[in-house]
């Protein structure tokens, strides 16, 4: 067993739209992206990759975010976790038509809430409500997948 955690390291707030390190708003609006962070704990072929991503809602105002996630085509979500200022958010897994429900109702109850949607394979959407003005959003996604092992004695 290995746990290899990366150090974290702050980037520019600006970060390039293909990147997958951004939470927008409707309006296009985006919440300032801060650091990031990647553990990876490895074993039997198999790795389960925890990512974590800070960002800042600089707008004095509340947001609704979205951030697509793009994923290995044989990785799956094992979990995630937002922590929108104080409060943490974990998340649950649930049929799809259940989880948009209770987002939309915790939304319309001025809680914050997040949903995570699988749109294809290898493409995860991610929707958080309610981000109040200067609070911090951290991030936590769960990556499980496999290890391509290559043959060091070939060459």
């Amino acid at each position: 067993m290995s746990t290899m955690p990366a150090a974290p390291h702050s980037l520019s707030s600006h970060v390039p739209p293909g990147s997958g390190c951004r939470l927008v708003a409707q309006d296009g609006r985006a919440l300032a992206f801060r650091s990031a962070s990647v553990e990876a704990d490895a074993r039997g072929g198999l790795a389960r990759v925890v990512v974590r991503q800070r960002f800042v809602n600089e707008t004095p105002d509340p947001l609704q975010v979205t951030y697509q996630m793009p994923l290995p085509p044989d990785a799956a979500v094992g979990g995630y976790a937002f922590t929108v200022g104080e409060r943490r958010i974990v998340g649950e897994i649930e049929r799809r038509a259940r989880a948009r429900e209770r987002f939309e109702e915790a939304i319309l109850e001025g809680r914050s809430a997040a949903l995570l949607e699988e749109d294809r394979s290898s493409l995860f959407t991610q929707e958080i409500g309610n981000i109040p003005p200067h609070a911090e959003v951290v991030a936590r996604i769960t990556i499980d997948t496999t290890i391509a092992i290559l043959n060091a004695s070939k060459g």
